[in-house]
């Protein structure tokens, strides 16, 4: 047997699990070429198990998810800014089976749900789903542990709608005759791509990359619809760029990303008419009206606006109206935020760059997220006459009082002192938990080949170092400049400090770097 042996395997059998080994990359360790079928070799056969894991690369347990463990898993990655979705909903999560993973997130563990199946950051930004066709690795592999050895439970029924595809809610006509079949015009998503590039075109200095990520996902999002390839709107969208942005590279892995996200998020243009508008009903010569143009398109469509609050006899106080709309308000602050920016009110929606390979907020005007919800429409009650009225889920959470918001304005405060509740802090604390350790190797560098042997700068380094953990609300004042030839180990020391710093550590090539995006 490998370093995974059967002892260390034994608390993965003894909960009826099937396993099989994976390589230090978290993929199967017997590749295709080997005839290995990936989870699907899984096996509860002592002797299958030990000629698994007797190979060589077998480095951690894997054990697959859905229907053939019984096992979900809600994936947590604190990097990519699933931290904010558990604080958010700390309060409803029901106690069950916990993993820490090696990146020090956490697998929730819940009894499988059938249609639950793998989705990456679909619920909000980190925030992953193991379902069937997928697996996860199981403690005792080296950096996973237990944290609660509860047994898994049922998943909470508000996760699971976020979980579960959304189902059709079936809305109220405009008008009472058929509504005819809509038709997407060529010209029409032409327009719409002339949009987003026009978009990129203009995007000024400082704010090229966001644009290119956010028109790549529209882009995306109507490949469906158009006749159009991967390669036809990446070429587009490079060429669209400004001059300006000097990481072409990088701009086109952003690029590049958006695209499959947009593709994995397709947009569904809104088919109900708007009231004043022309109608797409059918009428005596055959002939059908125009459609109503999607979120962006036009100025201002009457659909922005807030629709009038229904009186009390119009059923607001039904329990399914109440369910839904608390249903609609958890799903958005598990997304969303409102937040006082410099006395402006703005709504922030933590995301992560895959470019930078850090958390940021992306920030949304009210009406552009009422845009992007006009077809996710929720109940909230019924008429005196028993018909359905509906609300966008937007309006319903921008107005509640229970919307995530922070009132008092954004700081960076790493001191550890209370913040009034209505102030969103920046500071996320360090990346690591301390821990007793050896880190002689590191401190040998330290001293020979940073400081060159000199006691004196060694002692200063340590104490810059100290002082930085230790204060890290105070201003740094005196910046460490290395100076030798490449790779003689001067970012060696960097990387140990951007491990400890995480999210507010950023290694750059050159003083010009901070702050820009290409």
């Amino acid at each position: 047997m490998n370093a995974i042996g059967i002892p260390l395997i034994t608390s993965a059998l003894e909960l009826g699990l099937a396993v099989f080994p994976c390589g230090a990359n978290k993929k199967p360790a017997i590749g295709k070429k080997e005839g290995g079928r990936g989870f699907h070799d899984a096996s509860r056969d002592h002797a299958e198990i030990e000629r698994m894991f007797g190979r060589h690369n077998a480095r951690l347990i894997g054990v697959p998810t859905g229907e053939v463990s019984g096992w979900d898993v809600l994936d947590l990655d604190y990097r990519h800014g699933a931290k904010a979705f558990e604080d958010a909903n700390a309060h409803r999560m029901p106690e069950t089976r916990v993993h820490e993973t090696q990146s020090g997130g956490r697998h929730l563990v819940f009894l499988h749900a059938p249609g639950v199946r793998n989705s990456a950051s679909e619920i909000a930004p980190g925030v992953d789903v193991r379902g069937s066709g997928g697996y996860i690795i199981m403690p005792p592999s080296p950096g996973y542990r237990i944290v609660s050895d509860a047994d898994p439970v049922h998943w909470p029924t508000w996760l699971l709608e976020l979980v579960l595809p959304a189902p059709v809610v079936e809305r109220p006509r405009a008008i009472s005759a058929q509504i005819a079949p809509i038709f997407v015009s060529s010209k029409r998503i032409e327009k719409l791509i002339g949009i987003a590039l026009g978009k990129v075109r203009q995007a000024p200095d400082g704010a090229k990359h966001y644009t290119l990520r956010n028109q790549a996902i529209c882009l995306g999002g109507l490949q469906h619809l158009g006749d159009f390839s991967d390669s036809d709107a990446l070429t587009w969208l490079m060429d669209a760029l400004p001059d300006s942005a000097k990481d072409r590279r990088a701009a086109e892995q952003t690029a590049k990303w958006g695209l499959e996200t947009g593709k994995a998020r397709p947009f569904e243009l809104e088919d109900r008419p708007l009231p004043g508008r022309p109608t797409a009903v059918s009428s005596s010569d055959g002939n059908a009206g125009e459609e109503p143009p999607p979120f962006g398109e036009a100025e201002h469509d009457q659909e922005d606006v807030e629709p009038p609050e229904p009186t009390p006899h119009q059923g607001m106080d039904s329990q399914a109206g109440s369910d839904a709309i608390e249903a609609a308000v958890d799903e958005m602050n598990a997304r969303y935020m409102v937040v006082n920016e410099a006395g402006k009110a703005v709504i922030y929606q933590p995301d992560f760059d895959p470019v930078l390979h850090r958390r940021y907020f992306n920030r949304l005007a009210f009406e552009d997220l009422n845009r992007l919800y006009l077809n996710r429409q929720v109940q909230v009650g019924v008429d005196e006459k028993g018909r359905p009225l509906f609300k966008t889920a937007s309006h319903i959470w921008q107005r509640h009082h229970r919307r995530r918001q922070y009132i008092d304005g954004i700081r960076f405060d790493p001191s550890g002192r209370d913040l009034p509740a209505g102030v969103l802090n920046l500071w996320e604390g360090f990346a690591v938990t301390p821990a007793t350790g050896d880190w002689s190797l590191l401190r040998k560098h330290m001293l020979t080949i940073i400081c060159d042997g000199d006691r004196v700068r060694f002692n200063y380094l340590l104490g810059w170092m100290a002082r930085m953990v230790q204060r890290p609300a105070e201003q740094g004042e005196v910046a460490i400049v290395m100076r030798g030839g490449e790779g003689t180990g001067k970012g060696t020391l960097a990387k140990a400090l951007l491990k400890i710093m995480g999210q507010h550590g950023l290694a750059v090539s050159n003083f010009e770097a901070p702050g820009r995006q290409f």
